[in-house]
Formats: C-alpha cells, sequence, structure tokens
C-alpha cells in the first residue's frame, strides 16, 4: 500500500542507470511526467476507488472516480510544468490540462448525478491533501508524515462514493474508517520494514499503531457502524504485519515486498467491499 520502489533496495539515482542507453534518458523522462515513480502509490490512490465502486456502485461514483484517477496522475505533469519535474514543458502543460480538465468533468458528473452535498467527505480530505501537496512542491513526498498525509487523503474517497449511493454518513465514515486501518499501518510498517532491512534501529510504533487501528474496528463493530464480517479481515492484516516485523526470516527485496502488498490489498478491499454489501 505505501510507495514502495526499487529505489529502496537499489540505487536511488535511476539516471545513472539509464544513460548507457541513448534512448534511455528520453524515454524515462518521458514517462516520468506521467507515471508516478512510486510504484506504492497506486495502490494508495487506486484502492479507495476500487473499494468505492465495488462497496457503492453508482453512475454518479464513476464521475468520482474519473476525477480521483485523474487528479493522481495530474501531479507529475503539474510538477513538471511548473519546474519542479522533468520532460519537455509543454507536453507537460497539455497532459497537466487535460487530467485537469477530466478531474473537473469527473467531479461536475458526481454533483449533477449525486448532488453536490453528497460530495461532503471530500471536505474532510482537504486538510490531509494540502499538507501533502505542500511536502510534495518541497519535494518531500516520501517523507513519513507526506505519505501518511496522502493515505488520510485518499481514506475519504470511499466515503464519498457511500453518499453518492445515498447511504447514511454513519456508514460512509465507517467506510472510511476501514480504509484508514489499511492505508496508515501499511504506511508505517513497510517504511518500518524496509528501514530495519538496511540495518535500521527498531522502532515498535508502527506495530502499536497498527494494533490501535485493530482495537478502534473491534470497537465501531461492537458499536453495530462496522459490519462484523469486516474483523476477520482486519485482524488478518493485523497479524500479516506483526508477522512482518516480528518474524526473523530472511528480509524480502522492496520489489517483493511490494508485489505482495499491492496483492494483498486487493484482496482487502474486495473482502471489505463484500462485507459492506452484505
Amino acid at each position: 500500500m505505501t510507495r514502495v520502489n526499487a529505489a529502496d533496495g537499489e540505487s536511488g539515482d535511476s539516471r545513472g542507470v539509464m544513460s548507457s542507453n541513448p534512448k534511455g534518458p528520453e524515454t524515462g523522462r518521458r514517462r516520468s511526467v506521467f507515471l508516478p515513480k512510486e510504484h506504492g502509490s497506486w495502490s494508495l490512490a487506486l484502492e479507495p476507488v476500487l473499494l468505492g465502486m465495488l462497496a457503492a456502485p453508482t453512475l454518479a461514483g464513476c464521475g468520482l472516480a474519473l476525477a480521483t484517477v485523474s487528479g493522481f496522475f495530474a501531479r507529475r505533469p503539474i510538477r513538471a510544468a511548473l519546474g519542479s519535474g522533468t520532460g519537455g514543458w509543454a507536453g507537460s502543460v497539455a497532459a497537466a490540462s487535460l487530467l485537469c480538465i477530466a478531474a473537473a468533468v469527473g467531479i461536475a458528473v458526481s454533483a449533477a448525478l449525486g448532488g453536490p452535498g453528497s460530495l461532503w467527505p471530500l471536505g474532510l480530505s482537504l486538510a490531509p491533501c494540502g499538507l501533502f501537496l505542500w511536502f510534495d512542491l518541497r519535494g518531500d513526498s516520501r517523507t513519513p508524515a507526506a505519505e501518511i498525509a496522502g493515505a488520510v487523503a485518499f481514506a475519504f474517497v470511499p466515503a464519498a462514493f457511500a453518499t453518492l449511493a445515498g447511504r447514511p454518513p454513519a456508514v460512509a465514515l465507517a467506510l472510511a474508517a476501514t480504509m484508514l486501518s489499511r492505508s496508515v499501518p501499511a504506511v508505517l510498517v513497510v517504511r518500518e520494514y524496509l528501514r530495519r532491512r538496511k540495518g535500521g534501529r527498531r522502532s515498535w510504533a508502527p506495530l502499536g499503531f497498527a494494533l490501535l487501528s485493530a482495537g478502534a474496528m473491534v470497537g465501531l463493530s461492537a458499536a453495530g457502524t462496522v459490519n462484523s464480517w469486516v474483523l476477520p479481515i482486519v485482524l488478518l492484516m493485523f497479524t500479516r504485519y506483526a508477522f512482518l516485523l516480528l518474524s526473523s526470516e530472511q528480509p524480502r527485496s522492496a520489489r517483493r515486498l511490494g508485489t505482495s502488498e499491492a496483492v494483498l490489498g486487493i484482496a482487502y478491499i474486495l473482502g471489505v467491499a463484500l462485507a459492506f454489501c452484505s
């Protein structure tokens, strides 16, 4: 779920690797303008969209999905157009403009079909989204605070899908809480795992936060806010986090860890969506 990429396990300077290929730098720059380098950030943005589409499918939700995905892919072209990225300036401006238009159209469709008031959960994401953008424009998007802010911002997207489908606020916020219990612990645990892999000092705070998150979901289930079928899924994820940080197995590569997180993330989303629909 968190932003895991090859740079965590290899050299962080991809330009040196590409320089041996005459076409490499141009291709690498062109790709970097459109696609996020942090492969795990795809899960950060797309898992909430998938959860919303599966748990509360509507035509208005399709517009929200378009807006979310377009906004996600617009980040790098906007940075490049502002001079903080790489690639051709004209291409970056064109890409950023098209993606921003697509995002605006998506929001307009959602508001027209579901009512502007149904998009209130997105207001809850404005503060963490603004915090992430502040870090991002400073070039600090990979700091723990930035990644957590991004995870929190996207976690409210499924709640907007729920309200667009006419679900009550309590259900919408429960869906957001369920997404938060996946995304934020994943960011913290994976970062801690990779830090230990590089010889860093151990910290038990990520595992403690994962336990606190699982406990919060137990409390929401006891209060009847969250479907009890969500609990086994949440507890299985916590068990996995505990295994990662407590196991003495040979450390996994960043790429392998990222792949397993993506697969488990999809499984988590499918299970939660099924529980919310039951």
